[in-house]
This record gives structure tokens, C-alpha cells and sequence, in this order.
């Protein structure tokens, strides 16, 4: 495939060229760039061409087909920095998690949120789903909005799934806990 690029090595070090004895045999390895190795090529076999030519007479060559399977790794990590947070009844809780694609392929995140309290809101900002190349990051946010019928001491924990395009599902918990401050709102209400 287009792209592929690779270096001939004997005993770990780069050659260019072989010297043959004659009718001898020499041994060397073949390593694709790690760039090459790395780029999200689609799952399958491919084929390198590897040509040798005499190099005092380039009517004297061989061509020989190099094949292997590229397999794709689906996979990823999460961090969330913070977990847990307080907040008063209607207030909306900003939460971080970086999605690092860990893969060898570009992948698609999705997030969802399991047993989210009756009253309670879960929001994302990528709602239609997070794409990450292969080895790159990025930060979404979660923002979830406390029941106004909250109680002051009430937590709840909220199960957020992230699940790749490849099918793979990590879950990351959040925990946010009701402070009420209800003498606070005593004072600032109207007097009459």
C-alpha cells in the first residue's frame, strides 16, 4: 500500500547494502518506520516488494514479495482529574474526562449516562459522538444539573459509558453530593 516505508537492518543497524560470497547467505531484517507501523491503516494483509540489484550490473536483480497483516487495536483510557463535586438543588456540575485513543486506528466515542435520578439532567458536549485519531486525546465535558428538589446531604453517583466505535465500553463514575445552604436562602428571600 501506498505509504509503507521500511529499512533493511543487520545486527540492529541500518544497511544499504549486502556483500555476497559467492553462493553465500546472508541474513538481515526488514522493520517498518514507526510511522508506518503506527498510521491507521485499515485491517488486512498487505504486501511489501523488496528488490536487491547487483550493484555493478543492474540488469542482475530480484524482487521479493514481503507479506504481513496490519490487525487494528481498538482501544482507549480515561481520566477524569475530579470525580466528585458539591452543589446546591438546580445547579448545573461541570465534570472533565480526556479520552486518550490508545488504538492503532482512528475510533469514534460515544457517551451515555446510566441511572441518572429522576429530576436530574446529564448533558455532553459531543453529543453526536467524540472522533480521535489513533494516539491523539481530547477532552470532553459532562455537565450534569441537580434536582431544585434536591436535599441538603442527598448523593448521587452517575455511571457515564464511553464506548468505542470498535465496541469496546469503559464506565467512569461521577459523584456529586447536595449542599444546601437552606439558612442562606432564608435570608436573601423577600421580606413582607
Amino acid at each position: 500500500k501506498d505509504g509503507l516505508t521500511g529499512k533493511f537492518l543487520k545486527g540492529g543497524s541500518e544497511i544499504t547494502r549486502i556483500d555476497f560470497e559467492d553462493l553465500g547467505v546472508e541474513t538481515f531484517q526488514f522493520q517498518l518506520d514507526k510511522e508506518a507501523s503506527t498510521y491507521p491503516y485499515l485491517e488486512g494483509d498487505y504486501e511489501v516488494r523488496l528488490t536487491a540489484e547487483d550493484v555493478d550490473n543492474s540488469d542482475i536483480s530480484v524482487t521479493y514479495p514481503l507479506k504481513f497483516n496490519i490487525k487494528q487495536e481498538k482501544k482507549f483510557d480515561l481520566v477524569a482529574t475530579v470525580t466528585k463535586k458539591k452543589g446546591a438543588p438546580d445547579e448545573r456540575i461541570a465534570f472533565q474526562l480526556k479520552i486518550t485513543n490508545s488504538g492503532n486506528a482512528d475510533d469514534t466515542f460515544t457517551l451515555s449516562a446510566r441511572n441518572t435520578p429522576r429530576g436530574w439532567e446529564v448533558d455532553f458536549s459531543d453529543e453526536t459522538g467524540v472522533a480521535i485519531a489513533a494516539g491523539a486525546s481530547k477532552t470532553v465535558t459532562i455537565t450534569v444539573t441537580i434536582d431544585n428538589e434536591a436535599k441538603n446531604g442527598d448523593k448521587e453517583e452517575f455511571l457515564i459509558d464511553i464506548t468505542s466505535a470498535g465496541g469496546v465500553t469503559k464506565t467512569q463514575s461521577f459523584t456529586i453530593e447536595v449542599k444546601d445552604d437552606v439558612s442562606n436562602r432564608f435570608k436573601q428571600a423577600p421580606q413582607g
